[in-house]
């Protein structure tokens, strides 16, 4: 019985014990499980049962049941044993859940606030729109940025001039990489600033930047170009070759007039030529054919100058075709699953039609690898992780590894909180392309965001790892050095982490449509060449005018008579066999300025009077010339060459001029006219001043 008492008593001095063991060790079970970070408290408290009920409080039994599978050694986690791992909770990154509802609900606010004057809600609301920007990735958003020049403009007229710049420069915020968006500050500036040319420049430097880097403008502004040129060489070959059948057109028909009897007439004669010149058009035989048949009929009437200029023109209408066709392949962007993956590339409010579009050719199976990465990308910043790993599986099937998949198959492990599987995602994009900073500076937030929850012997190697990665990333993009992380309190992915973009050069790809170039090229082909295909009418007017140049150069004018050089009639030795060989005048000239007293002096007058006659009307037909196109009035006085170096500028800007509103639109139509129309205004006057003024000096 004396027992009984101590045994009881010793029970509960255990029992106290064993309660003031549980009272001690239930705040450190709380403090493994809590996370103090605000983030997670938002995002992961309503999904968690509250743990501070009662039966929480027996949680040291558990506690080394929930630890055990993380220090279980199972093949899958051998390979980040080297890699310390977290000892605390980390917060989930912050995944955009705003969409183009925001965008266009923000917007309108805007423009209410426009319309009323409200200028604190409508700075609020383009704020808002910036925000929504960088929150959701988005490159420009152009629709809304060309609305707010629009009201700059409006607020111009009104004269509140500064307003205009700030709403301008907001548009330029707003939309950085469309080119019209600059022009349109440059616009605002000058009307704030008459000369202050130093914005302005650097505004139109940057709208020339923007336009290059922009397919949309820099393809069209190319299919202008490309066209204008194309055009000119083709109307300077035309130009040229009929000048030169102006020119020469007297002898020739003097020397075929003598292949017919004496009875016929030398108009009817003269008639004749002219129609057999006619009959590649008439037979559709092409232009080019055409002008071979004139050079061969005048190539022993031309000087070297003219034969070289005349081969240079007619051959390179060969190879118009060719060059037509690669300059459809290099414009053609519009319609083409290049425009769909660029709009998804932007990430603005157009893109939802590109996204509907490459959905339905991924279902069929027509989905290219450019389009599904850049479809990947767009439901990734805009937060559809899911629909981004669909996008990038499809991605993977065509081109596992690439390097840029890697990176944003990375990011989207690192989203989901696998960080061991982002650390070797971002390990096999630095192997594939070692030149990409993308993937160095993702792996270099990985670290860093590792090392919050590591404890204090593991946090400098981490942060070691982090700052080697960091540099890499800057050493091979210095732009990174001045990109700033979001706070730790709201880490938003779309400002942490990089989403390396698709290359120019897969664009390119995507807009090379089956069948456009050759389509381009057959029509070309039958204006210029008629029945030939285009690759062997590259090499045949290339072969014949070369053939006519060696048979001239080699006759040398034997055997064909030649204008006088005092009053242009021919010196036909058929008419004239005294005349010495290669004498430059005529017998009317030899007899009255080259023997004395064989006229009498009053037919050396007419003479003379017939030579100035015959030198003011080549004179005046010359100025004339080169009135109508310049350049052309060198051609008829001998100047072959400069005559079509001028004549080729001239057409250029002329062709230029009549297409301003532009061969292939750009969104939002043509750059303002005064910006295309004054560098040709330029040009026509340099070339048209230079050309009249060696004509007059000629005179």
């Amino acid at each position: 019985m004396g027992l009984l008492p101590m045994s009881f008593t010793r029970l509960r001095g255990t029992r106290a014990l064993a309660a003031l063991l549980a009272l001690l060790a239930a705040p450190l079970a709380l403090a493994q499980v809590e996370a103090p970070r605000p983030v997670e408290e938002l995002e992961q408290e309503p999904r968690r049962p509250p743990p501070r009920k009662p039966v929480a409080a027996p949680a040291p039994a558990p506690a080394p049941t929930q630890r055990t599978p993380a220090r279980a050694e199972t093949p899958e986690a051998k390979p980040a044993q080297s890699l310390p791992q977290a000892t605390r909770p980390l917060p989930p990154l912050v995944v955009p859940t705003a969409g183009d509802p925001e965008l266009l609900s923000a917007f309108r606010r805007w423009q209410k606030a426009e319309r009323d004057g409200a200028t604190r809600v409508a700075d609020a609301a383009r704020a808002e729109l910036l925000s929504l920007r960088g929150e959701l990735g988005i490159s420009d958003l152009e629709a809304m940025s060309m609305a707010m020049l629009r009201a700059a403009g409006e607020r111009r007229r009104r004269e509140d001039v500064r307003g205009s710049v700030e709403l301008a420069a907001g548009a330029a915020a707003l939309s950085p990489g469309v080119p019209y968006v600059y022009l349109g500050l440059a616009r605002a500036q000058l009307a704030d600033e008459p000369l202050g040319w130093g914005r302005a420049t650097t505004s139109l430097r940057a709208a020339a930047q923007a336009l290059w880097n922009d397919p949309r403008y820099a393809r069209a502004a190319l299919g202008d170009v490309g066209s204008a040129l194309l055009f000119a060489w083709v109307a300077t070959a035309v130009a040229f070759m009929a000048v030169l059948f102006l020119r020469h057109a007297p002898v020739l028909f003097h020397d075929v007039h003598h292949l017919f009897p004496r009875a016929v007439a030398r108009w009817q004669s003269s008639a004749l030529v002219v129609l057999a010149l006619l009959l590649p058009l008439v037979f559709h035989l092409g232009l080019a054919v055409e002008l071979l048949v004139v050079l061969a009929a005048l190539t022993l009437y031309l000087s070297t100058s003219e034969r070289v200029a005349a081969l240079l023109l007619v051959a390179g209408l060969g190879v118009i075709p060719l060059a037509a066709g690669k300059l459809a392949s290099a414009t053609a962007f519009a319609g083409t699953p290049a425009e769909d993956a660029y709009l998804l590339e932007r990430g603005g409010l157009e893109a939802a039609a590109g996204a509907a579009r490459v959905r339905s050719r991924a279902t069929d199976g027509h989905a290219s690898f450019g389009e599904l990465y850049a479809l990947g990308r767009y439901e990734a910043r805009r937060g559809h992780m899911a629909e981004a790993s669909v996008a990038f599986n499809g991605a993977a099937a065509l081109r596992p590894q690439d390097a840029r998949l890697l990176t944003e198959e990375g990011n989207l492990a690192f989203v989901a909180g696998n960080l061991d599987r982002a650390g070797e995602l971002y390990a096999r994009a630095n192997e594939a392309d070692p030149s990409l900073a993308d993937a160095y500076w993702n792996a270099a937030k990985l670290h860093r965001w590792r090392s919050r929850g590591m404890g204090d012997d593991a946090v400098g190697p981490e942060l070691d790892r982090a700052q080697t990665a960091l540099a890499t990333a800057v050493r091979l993009d210095e732009r990174l050095g001045q990109r700033t992380d979001p706070p730790d309190e709201k880490p938003d992915v779309n400002r942490l982490l990089l989403s390396p973009p698709l290359p120019r050069g897969e664009l390119a790809t995507l807009a090379d449509v089956a069948g456009r170039a050759a389509r381009v090229r057959s029509q070309a082909a039958a204006a210029l060449l008629g029945g030939l295909d285009a690759s062997t009418g590259a090499v045949v007017p290339l072969g014949v005018a070369l053939a006519l140049l060696g048979f001239g150069l080699l006759r040398g004018g034997r055997g064909v008579s030649h204008a006088c050089d005092k009053c242009g009639r021919p010196v036909c030795r058929r008419c004239d066999p005294e005349l010495s060989v290669g004498s430059p005048f005529c017998p009317q000239c030899v007899n009255v300025f080259a023997r004395r007293g064989v006229v009498p002096p009053l037919l050396k007058i007419n003479k003379e009077m017939e030579v100035r006659r015959h030198r003011t009307r080549s004179s005046r037909v010359a100025y004339a010339l080169g009135l109508l196109v310049s350049g052309l009035g060198h051609v008829f006085s001998g100047a072959a060459l400069r005559g079509v170096a001028y004549a080729f500028l001239f057409l250029f800007a002329a062709a230029s001029v009549v297409t301003r509103e532009g061969v292939l639109r750009a969104p939002y139509g043509p750059a303002p006219e005064v910006l295309r129309l004054f560098p040709l205004a330029l040009l026509v006057a340099a070339v048209c001043f230079f050309s009249l003024r060696g004509l007059s000096r000629k005179a």
